[in-house]
């Protein structure tokens, strides 16, 4: 019996995998704090029968740990990282999860969130909360001081929070978890 056909079918197995990579790679090209997976393949061989076989499979994908270009954009919640680690945050369901940049905005109960809702931890563990009429100012820090405009005396500012930064070991093991966020596996 010819064993090609395994050979074929598993090079084909893993070409669809790579296909479905690139194109989620493309999809998510201009998705702020998105990381592109890349693909890489190896030779196994298989001793079930006593013919060799040689099979292709595709190990995981490796995160990159490039970094796209930083846009000013105006507003004080848009935020991204430069050099080494994520924002910590936190969805509604309790699960943690990585991202390194988001247009962040306060929602209804005045907790910083991103778009997927996803409220930005302090490094104390709580949700950042921020009142609709309150200015603050972001230091490069993470610190994020509350600003009073009273006319009356000089402007004053008082810590809200630290926002928290975290890293990971192995940043290739995190899991793309949607939305330009990521989540920790055994592997990171």
């Amino acid at each position: 019996m010819s064993h090609g056909i395994y050979t074929a079918a598993a090079g084909a197995r893993a070409r669809h995998w790579q296909v479905d990579v690139i194109a989620n790679n493309l999809a998510n090209a201009s998705t702020p704090g998105f990381r592109q997976i890349k693909v890489a393949f190896e030779e196994v061989m298989d001793k079930a029968t006593s013919d060799s076989r040689h099979l292709v499979q595709v190990r995981p994908g490796r995160m990159s740990s490039s970094t796209g270009a930083l846009v000013e954009t105006g507003n004080t919640f848009d935020m991204a990282l430069r050099g080494q680690g994520f924002f910590l945050t936190e969805e509604a369901n309790g699960n943690r999860r990585l991202v390194r940049s988001a247009p962040f905005q306060r929602n209804a109960d005045g907790h910083v969130v991103d778009p997927a809702g996803r409220a930005l931890l302090t490094r104390s563990g709580s949700k950042l909360r921020i009142e609709s009429n309150q200015r603050v100012t972001i230091t490069g820090d993470g610190e994020v001081f509350l600003v009073n405009n009273d006319t009356s005396s000089t402007p004053n500012e008082k810590l809200a929070g630290i926002i928290n930064i975290v890293d990971v070991p192995n940043r290739a093991g995190l899991s793309p978890a949607g939305q330009g966020a990521y989540m920790t596996t055994d592997l990171s």
